[in-house]
């Protein structure tokens, strides 16, 4: 019988996982399903867990939010392990679960029961020291890593930060403005292109889905082999705020600031520094925010398999 290792994350979503842990051990009774439910107790601890248990079972699956996902992808691709992934929607942004139409915790653990896996494409960053991430979701430079920083700053001064996530959200892109930060200036080049490009915003993705649910990057395949980019070239903020609702039905593709486009991989350089955010997380280097100015993004030789409705 197929054994399900379900690995937990308590914190995400303002400790919404550990909320529904009563409904996840009820849906796991309901479903028959054979497995063992771990509360993981950080990220390094997920990461120990994954890499000492991993193969005893034939299902991992996630429960957290985009982040935990994005942790646990990066270990089965880096350590090459073979076991196809579930994911277990519970964090405050489900954007990867939602691109697959896995909007709760009764469709997930369905998900698990049917077995249904599909190959799917695996992103990589690589820096210029050669080191990888991996990912399936999306990564982004610009405001949106701002907002996020943003956000998470304040989520851990105040509690009450999380119930009002949106609306932080908001009041970063507003400080993102207010502040005047410079646009980036990158040259980016992919197999059949190389140009420069000043810019608000760049979204690298593999899914539909971003910022909670936007509709902003409509032509992305999970299994096409490509990236898919975004980019928002230096606008005004009323010129943001305009493409910020027009992305909630995918409209904001044709305003004349924002470029569309999909590459096997880009190399990316800039002038300055910039911070960098994959699935909900800046990324940090010995507890301090990592800072790039030359890296690779692109699909993985490896594939993820990955159970879908």
């Amino acid at each position: 019988m197929r054994k399900i290792l379900f690995l937990v994350n308590p914190s995400s979503g303002n400790k919404k996982s550990l909320k529904n842990l009563p409904l996840l051990k009820s849906l796991v009774k309901k479903y028959h399903l054979n497995g063992d439910i771990v509360i993981t107790e950080s990220p390094d601890h997920l990461i120990e867990i994954l890499h000492k248990r991993a193969h005893l079972y034939q299902t991992i699956a996630g429960m957290g939010g985009d982040s935990t996902i994005a942790i646990i992808v990066n270990e089965l691709i880096k350590k090459n392990i073979n076991v196809p992934l579930a994911i277990i929607p519970s964090g405050s942004s489900d954007d990867i679960a939602a691109h697959y139409n896995i909007f709760n915790i009764d469709k997930a653990v369905k998900t698990i029961e049917k077995n249904k896996i599909k190959e799917i494409d695996v992103a990589y960053i690589k820096n210029k020291n050669g080191e990888y991430t991996h990912f399936i979701g999306q990564a982004n430079m610009g405001i949106g890593a701002y907002v996020n920083s943003f956000v998470e700053k304040y989520k851990k001064k105040y509690r009450f930060a999380y119930r009002w996530q949106s609306l932080f959200g908001f009041a970063g892109i507003i400080s993102f403005f207010i502040t005047r930060k410079p646009a980036l200036d990158f040259s980016i080049e992919h197999h059949e292109e190389k140009y420069k490009i000043s810019g608000t915003s760049f979204l690298f993705t593999k899914i539909k889905l971003w910022a909670s649910g936007k509709l902003y990057a409509p032509d992305a395949i999970e299994d096409d082999g490509n990236i898919h980019a975004i980019f928002v070239s230096k606008c005004s903020f009323f010129q943001f705020i305009k493409l910020y609702f027009k992305a909630a039905s995918g409209r904001h593709i044709q305003l004349p600031y924002v470029k569309s486009l999909s590459a096997p991989w880009f190399n990316i350089k800039a002038k300055v520094p910039f911070m960098l955010q994959i699935d909900g997380d800046i990324l940090y280097s010995d507890n301090q925010i990592q800072y790039f100015q030359d890296l690779t993004i692109g699909i993985s030789r490896n594939k993820l398999s990955l159970l879908v409705p």
